[in-house]
This record gives C-alpha cells, structure tokens and sequence, in this order.
C-alpha cells in the first residue's frame, strides 16, 4: 500500500493481479479513515448539511405541469457517492503525469492535496511512518563492534562513552 500511494512508484511494481485487490482494499480504507475522522471532530467544527438548492429555507411555488415535467427529466442525473468519488479520485490519480525518482513523495502529496483530498489521507497514514529502524540498528552494529571477545570484560558506562564517541565523531 505504501508503494501505490507513493507517487513515483504507485502500480509500477504491484504485480497486475493484484492491482484490483489493492484498489479495493485502497477505497476501503480511505472510506474508513473519512468515516472516524468525521466521528472523531467535535460537533461545532463540523460542517452542517445544506439542502440542495435552498429547498428548506425557501416555501415552494404553485408549479404548471410543464414545469413539473421540465424539472424531472433535468434532475434525473443522481450526484456520485461517496464511493464512486473515491474510486474517480483514485482513478484519476493511478492516470496523473508520473513523476521523477527524486522526488519527494510528501512534498508532493502536500501540493496536490487540493487535487486529491480523499487519498491524501491514505497517503498520510502510510507515508509518514518510516519503514526501517536502520538508525537503532546502527547503533546496535556499533556496540557490537566495539564489544568483542577481547573487550568483553568493558563496563555498560565505558561501552556507554564508546558507542556515543563513535556515532558522534
């Protein structure tokens, strides 16, 4: 998931059996992340819904039959659900212009989340979480260079000071 949110890579490397799956399992995802994050905002931050054309705030008027039959055959059009606009949105996304290898993949979401809000969430949620430990697990290297048979008998302050003056110089 992590490597089809990336703009650099998205399907590139996702064999193309699994695509549809991943498309699925993306829309899902993005619905469940709209759904608490809507749940999760205070009731006076959230916006209230405004019926379709001022029809509540506005009595309606006497209508002549032509007029009637004017309104139903140009309204017949239903707007999109909430999935359809994430499966568009995702879709135009998978479509956009490839981007260079060098780019940063956060910078770019953060320029184009104008473009695509609902995917910008999928994208926080598993871009921002860094994918190695390498920076413990060099540290864990250190020691154990320091820490050999030879120097096994070295204090935990010693081997403290060690690893710190070798990471540090």
């Amino acid at each position: 998931m992590a490597s089809f949110v990336d703009p650099r890579f998205r399907a590139t490397y996702i064999p193309s059996e699994k695509v549809d799956a991943l498309k699925h399992r993306a829309v899902l995802e993005v619905e469940t992340l709209l759904a608490d994050q809507s749940s999760c905002q205070p009731p006076h931050l959230r916006v209230p819904t405004v019926p379709a054309d001022g029809e509540a705030a506005v009595a309606p008027k006497a209508k002549t039959l032509a007029s009637f039959f004017k309104q139903r055959t140009a309204t017949t059009t239903a707007p999109p659900t909430k999935r359809e606009a994430i499966e568009n949105e995702l879709s135009s996304y998978l479509q956009s212009a490839s981007v260079e290898s060098d780019t940063d993949p956060l910078k770019w979401w953060k320029d184009h989340e104008v473009v695509f809000p609902a995917l910008s969430h999928l994208a926080k949620k598993y871009l921002l979480v860094p994918a190695t430990s390498s920076p413990s697990e060099r540290v864990f290297s250190c020691s154990g260079n320091i820490v050999t048979c030879h120097r096994a008998s070295l204090k935990p302050d010693a081997v403290d000071r060690l690893v710190f003056l070798a990471q540090n110089l």
